[in-house]
């Protein structure tokens, strides 16, 4: 939301208008103009607004964290005390600001105590959603959760599934059905808004391994070619030490290396644990920062399949192009 012009009563925000911060994760509010008075907007690791100041630096509004954001916000105007569990929490001087956006993508509709979050409304007071995922089971197993349940962690800005990064996780088929869907709904409806999620979705189903390796460009990988030859290096070596072992070798060893260190490591499946697992521990950091070759197995030299715990886990963006997955098989 850019804008919006309202009668200025108890349930609207007047005239205000919105600036934002384009980001990696989308774009984050950091100011409102609010009834002609300018405030800076104190955003979450999320982009979600928390806090609102006004031009001498006094918080005037503020929305607490909550498992699924039904806590109301608070303003100055009362001591930021919750009038519905502190009935007498005292005044102050500062003049109340009413403030709509809550996550994401959401604007908060008072009348009807929902958070409107473009292609369906999200109910604060349940963490779900009232009407059930436009594009089915696309969107994740349940079709009326909100971010995965994990509203701290992850967002969901249209109302179709938790982040923009998940639409990694889509096979070339799935989102070529994704696609269709939309395009269906844009000619049903004229509604060019639905071209969103359907160009996501084409461009994960007609250039899926270009897609990939912008996404991986954008976080600083792109050219890691160095560090994905040197961690093949290591895989091969581990996994030509442990062929000689026939039937007991681990049976798949895989190698990976950090775009931010630029350490390398390779090692094998064992304790329950995949390689993919294992390999992340021994280089240490945030496993966003681990990029992985192909796994192999020992006795043979013949590529294993990416499982669906380890894509589940990390995504498609970690591996190299052309990588099997065992979900597309």
């Amino acid at each position: 939301m850019i804008a919006e012009v309202g009668s200025g009563g108890t349930n609207s925000a007047g005239q205000a208008s919105y600036i934002y911060l384009p980001t990696a994760n989308g774009p984050m509010p950091i100011a409102a103009v609010i009834n002609g008075a300018i405030y800076a907007v104190h955003s979450d690791h999320l982009n979600t607004p928390r806090r609102l100041t006004n031009a001498d630096g006094q918080a005037v509004w503020q929305w607490t964290y909550s498992a699924f954001g039904e806590d109301k916000p608070t303003t100055a105007g009362n001591r930021f005390a919750n009038k519905e569990t502190t009935p007498n929490p005292g005044t102050t001087g500062t003049a109340e600001v009413k403030f709509n956006l809550r996550y994401p993508g959401q604007y908060a509709d008072e009348e009807s105590g929902l958070f409107y979050n473009y292609f369906r409304s999200y109910d604060p007071k349940t963490g779900r959603y009232p009407q059930s995922d436009p594009i089915g089971l696309l969107g994740g197993g349940n079709r009326y959760l909100y971010a995965n349940g994990s509203s701290l962690i992850y967002t969901d800005p249209y109302g179709l599934w938790p982040t923009l990064d998940d639409i990694g996780f889509l096979t070339p088929k799935k989102a070529a059905s994704a696609a269709d869907y939309w395009a269906g709904k844009q000619n049903e409806t004229g509604n060019w808004g639905y071209a969103i999620p359907g160009m996501a979705a084409a461009l994960v189903a007609d250039y899926y391994d270009t897609a990939m390796m912008a996404m991986c460009s954008v976080r600083g990988v792109g050219a890691a070619k160095g560090g994905l030859a040197e961690a093949r290096s290591a895989r091969d070596a581990l996994a030509a030490e442990l062929a000689p072992l026939g039937s007991k070798a681990p049976a798949t060893v895989t190698g990976g290396y950090n775009v931010k260190t630029g350490d390398v490591a390779a090692r094998a499946c064992s304790g329950g644990k995949c390689a993919e697992d294992h390999v992340v521990d021994a280089l240490g950091g945030a496993k966003g920062d681990v990029r992985f070759s192909e796994a192999i197995r020992p006795r043979t030299g013949r590529e294993v399949p990416v499982c669906p715990r380890c894509e589940a886990n990390f995504g498609r963006s970690p591996f190299p192009r052309n990588t099997r997955f065992k979900s597309d098989e």
